[in-house]
């Protein structure tokens, strides 16, 4: 579906505009299963210049390639907005043909990939701080460890999400991929983790309309301010 070659690590002036970002849009059709609440799941490799990618190719070299999967669609409860006719009052809902609370596919249209700009040594058989211990599994044979290859779904929006039905034909998807700086991680990780410990302890989660109010005035709020006296 999607291959940016010539990938360096650390490379901050990548790209178009040299800002270190690539992009590839795509539209996916969809299939009949897809359609009716079916799985969709993304793998991405990421592997040295001319290395082998087939697992089972006789020159293939498993510290040569790094894979990720993601099951991509998701699935949660349909909650129904409908609009009024002001002039005629008739009500109609946005989706037809579904009904309020039943649970259906989503699809997001941005993929962020980023790979992780990480220059220290993690020395072998000492403990691995988090969040890195997640990420990193040293290879005690040729003492060795992979790069690490991050999605980075922090910015997705939910107002963003697709719902799948009979009537979509194809699912638009934006790949962005960019290189990620070790204190972008660690903040964006440290969100996961305060999440997974507020379910443990049952701590009351913002909706998911609250998180999209944070996150987008983040995303459209300029943080400078100009004073004039």
């Amino acid at each position: 579906l999607c291959h940016f070659e010539g990938l360096k690590m650390g490379e901050w002036y990548d790209g178009e505009e040299k800002n270190g970002q690539r992009n590839f849009l795509a539209n996916i059709p969809t299939t009949v299963d897809l359609q009716n609440n079916g799985t969709m799941y993304l793998h991405i490799i990421s592997a040295r210049n001319d290395a082998q990618i087939n697992p089972l190719h006789p020159e293939y070299k498993k510290h040569d390639v790094v894979i990720v999967s993601r099951i991509w669609t998701r699935f949660k409860k349909l909650k129904i907005e409908s609009t009024t006719n002001l002039l005629t009052g008739e009500t109609k809902n946005k989706i037809e043909g579904a009904e309020d609370g039943e649970i259906i596919s989503y699809w997001h249209p941005n993929l962020t990939l980023s790979m992780l700009d990480d220059q220290r040594v993690w020395p072998a058989g000492q403990p691995i701080p988090p969040p890195f211990d997640k990420w990193i599994d040293i290879d005690m044979e040729l003492m060795q460890y992979k790069p690490i290859l991050y999605i980075n779904d922090y910015w997705e929006l939910n107002s963003d999400l697709i719902a799948i039905n009979d009537t979509v034909k194809e699912l638009p998807l934006n790949i962005i991929y960019s290189p990620i700086s070790v204190f972008y991680f660690q903040i964006y990780e440290a969100q996961k983790m305060q999440k997974q410990w507020n379910g443990m302890l049952g701590v009351a989660e913002a909706s998911d309309e609250e998180n999209d109010i944070v996150k987008r005035t983040m995303l459209e709020t300029n943080p400078t301010y100009l004073e004039s006296r």
